[in-house]
Order: structure tokens, then sequence, then C-alpha cells
């Protein structure tokens, strides 16, 4: 299986396709180890959708996918901060 994505960004919409999955793909998402995504989708591949909240910037996001014969893809992203909330001024 492989995942389709660009990096999420906190406050937007977060996209990803999930693609090879055999049969039903349970997808799991996970922010900060809190699920906050949970389905199946029965015909892959997956498209799939989430709004990152805001301030959520820096937070480890988590992408599960199972398939029916139990192959598993995760794969791990930061999430990126929206300018204005990278904590700081910078000067040159």
């Amino acid at each position: 299986m492989e995942l389709d994505a660009k990096p999420p960004v906190e406050g937007g919409n977060f996209r990803f396709t999930i693609l090879g999955g055999i049969g039903v793909t349970r997808i799991t998402v996970r922010l900060s180890g809190k699920v906050v995504h949970d389905s199946d989708c029965p015909d892959p591949p997956c498209h799939e959708e989430m709004r990152m909240p805001q301030g959520v910037g820096g937070a480890e996001l988590v992408v599960i996918a199972k398939d029916s014969t139990g192959k598993v893809l995760e794969r791990k992203f930061i999430v990126g901060r929206t300018e204005g909330q990278a904590g700081g001024a910078m000067s040159a």
C-alpha cells in the first residue's frame, strides 16, 4: 500500500489517498496520540479529507491503514505551522 499526501498544516484541510489496499481498508488518524479520524473504506483507492485544528503546528500526525489481507501502512507527519504561529519574530 502507498499513501499519497502533502504534509498537513494547522488550520488547513489535510487530504490523502491510500493506494493499493485490497478489500475493506480501515483508516485511523492520530494527532498527538489521540484518534481524530477512524473509518472504513470499502472500495480502494481511499480518498480522505480532514481539517487540521489551529494551534497544532509541531504536533505528530500518524496515518494508519490496514487492508483486508492484514497489510498495514503507517506514515508519520509533523503538522506545519501557519505564518504568525511560529512563536517569534525574525530580524536580519
